[in-house]
């Protein structure tokens, strides 16, 4: 989707800053969640899974497999925790250990997904290694459907919080919300993208403003809300429906906007058919359509429903997976 665009990516550090540096999890920006609905009895254990190992001959490690244990529907695996040290000296100073991935069992959230008979959703916080250079933390959570005696897992996802380099290359911050739809059958997932473009040369949908130095730079704020619909039937999730939206910078052209998504031979008209409403009173010349947009107007764009449960969508589980574990 970026192919049409070459320039450096930096990333804004909205969800870094809207927490403050609180890393827990809030799961109320998660999932639409039934909190008068009794939650089941939860648990949670750790399997070691690897003997002590030494790296570099100074660190011991052990890792473990974190389970959730309900009472009624058996466990499931979460995700692992890495405990590196004591430290014999060396490289790290003698005594200090290190913890990373699912650390904290205390701070895992979890409940059932409002109008679905069955679905629960977990959510914690996996915390990144400090023997690494970029801390960056992540919310990870699956969605579980508790039937029959059994916790099955629909589906995982792993989003990062934070991210304390802007040079790291990442696309973007992504958050998500899931819902559920009683009519249709359908979980709902509602992803947002927040992405800060930056160049020294011009570009589509690159803005000029004058940089620290007095020389021109080129910047562009990506901001996108993805729908993601999956039919929901026999205990499983199948997509279905996806839809993608980009709010437009002040003074973006129409025709740019196309080329930067369906890539640099895209006609525009492509856009204004997806958009006929929005765009019945702009005057348009059908045969080369262009247009400046307002800061904040909503454009759908027109890319293929699996291109976008490809690249936003969370990890449905295979067969196997939905039986736990």
């Amino acid at each position: 989707m970026r192919a049409a665009i070459h320039v450096a990516v930096s990333l804004l550090l909205m969800a870094g800053l809207a927490r403050g540096e609180d890393f827990s999890v809030h799961i109320e920006r998660l999932a639409d969640l039934d909190n008068g609905r009794p939650a089941p009895q939860l648990a949670f254990d750790r399997d070691r899974v690897r003997p002590d190992t030494q790296p570099d001959g100074n660190m011991p490690e052990n890792r473990f497999d974190v389970y959730a244990r309900f009472k009624d529907f058996g466990r499931v695996r979460l995700g692992e925790t890495l405990e590196a040290g004591p430290s014999a000296g060396g490289h790290w100073p003698r005594g200090k250990v290190f913890k990373s991935g699912l650390v904290d069992t205390g701070g895992i959230k979890s409940g059932w997904v409002r109008n679905a008979p069955d679905l629960f959703i977990i959510a914690w916080t996996d915390e990144p290694d400090g023997r690494g250079n970029e801390p960056v933390f992540h919310e990870s959570m699956v969605l579980l459907r508790l039937a029959d005696g059994r916790a099955a897992v629909l589906m995982r996802a792993s989003r990062a919080m934070n991210v304390r380099r802007q040079d790291m290359g990442y696309p973007g911050l992504e958050s998500a919300f899931y819902s559920f739809d009683k009519a249709g059958d359908l979980l709902v997932e509602r992803v947002t993208r927040t992405a800060e473009l930056g160049s020294d040369r011009p570009g589509l949908l690159l803005h000029r403003e004058r940089g620290p130095d007095g020389r021109d730079a080129y910047s562009a704020s990506i901001h996108e809300t993805v729908l993601l619909c999956y039919r929901y039937a026999d205990g499983r999730l199948t997509p279905c429906k996806a839809d993608l939206t980009y709010r437009a910078q002040a003074g973006d052209d129409l025709a740019d906007i196309a080329r930067f998504y369906l890539g640099p031979f895209a006609d525009a008209r492509n856009l204004l058919v997806a958009n006929r409403g929005l765009f019945a009173n702009l005057k348009i010349d059908a045969d080369h359509p262009s247009a400046r947009l307002s800061d904040g107007q909503a454009v759908d764009i027109p890319v293929p429903d699996e291109r976008l449960f490809r690249q936003y969508s969370g990890e449905l589980a295979v067969p196997a997976d939905r039986h736990g574990g």
